[in-house]
């Protein structure tokens, strides 16, 4: 018989170790869509957007090229005003070593107008895939028979659900994803579960004066038994440049710096100064976003506007 020696903690032979079980992003503030189904349209404004991450950046392996994880995410969010509703597309891939994931979804989004804001509620549905690259792995006894020689890939269904409350003042959010926690095994009968996930964030619009925006935010992650937070300060100049800083917890502070290139296109980066666990981490992160919108979908045909003075 074999035994996997690396990366043996991401499917569960190793039951003390927990391994990270999805991306994360520094720019989660600007990424409502990846944790919330209901943010689908927020803004009422169309947006498309696209992230890139190598967090850890430059960590190598004792034995091998792995170790370093690279994330993307791809995601559309489109308003329909005159149906009340929003439509989102969310295309995430991620690679650890010999493991890789990608998770598609679609969500919809039903929105009101309540006491000056917009209350929504969304659900998602998609596909997670997972894969592991057999070629990649280190055994304790090399050509053991049962040693696999082509990789594995499973996909399974997803699903999620979330409410937002927008308001020109702040926004609040509560969301679950992964609700029928979909379990992949590789190359053994053993389990590895991805656990349904909570999420709750809040951010806030301070402004201090025609050119100056305060924005703090906030959002907590749990599967109810480890939990994980992030805060931190936005500020907006002239709703061109912004300049801020967040904290998460356990792990980094991070600085976020962002532009716009054109009009509606903005870019911004955030770099992460690891301060915990250097021991199995390289001391930075790096994130780009690519940001551009457009105006909201309209259906049917513009009203007309009669006035006493011209009747036709």
């Amino acid at each position: 018989m074999y035994r996997i020696i690396l990366f043996s903690c991401f499917f569960g032979f190793v039951k003390p170790l927990v391994a990270q079980q999805e991306p994360q992003f520094t720019h989660y503030h600007f990424n409502q869509l990846y944790v919330n189904p209901a943010a689908a349209g927020q803004g009422s404004v169309s947006q498309f957007q696209l992230i890139h991450r190598s967090q850890y950046s430059g960590y190598t392996a004792t034995f091998d090229p792995g170790g370093s994880p690279t994330s993307q995410v791809i995601t559309a969010s489109v308003p329909v005003l005159d149906w009340r509703s929003g439509f989102g597309v969310m295309l995430v891939n991620d690679k650890i070593g010999p493991i890789t994931m990608q998770d598609f979804r679609l969500s919809y989004a039903l929105r009101m107008l309540v006491g000056g804001g917009v209350f929504a509620m969304g659900a998602s549905a998609g596909i997670q895939r997972r894969g592991v690259d057999a070629n990649q792995l280190r055994y304790e006894d090399d050509g053991d028979p049962l040693i696999p020689q082509n990789g594995n890939a499973q996909i399974k269904p997803d699903f999620g659900l979330g409410l937002t409350f927008s308001h020109p003042s702040f926004f609040f959010g509560l969301s679950s994803v992964h609700l029928t926690q979909p379990s992949f095994s590789f190359f053994t009968e053993a389990k590895n579960t991805l656990k349904r996930r909570y999420y709750a964030n809040l951010g806030l619009n301070l402004p201090i004066n025609y050119a100056l925006d305060l924005r703090p935010m906030f959002i907590l992650k749990t599967d109810l038994n480890n939990y994980s937070f992030e805060g931190g300060m936005m500020a907006s100049i002239n709703n061109k440049v912004m300049i801020g800083s967040s904290y998460r917890y356990q792990d980094a502070i991070s600085a976020i710096v962002g532009f716009n290139i054109i009009k509606n296109m903005k870019l911004s980066y955030a770099g992460d100064l690891i301060n915990f666990g250097l021991a199995a981490k390289a001391p930075s992160s790096h994130e780009l976003m690519l940001n551009y919108t457009i105006p909201a979908i309209r259906i049917g045909k513009e009203s007309i506007i009669r006035t006493p003075r011209y009747r036709y």
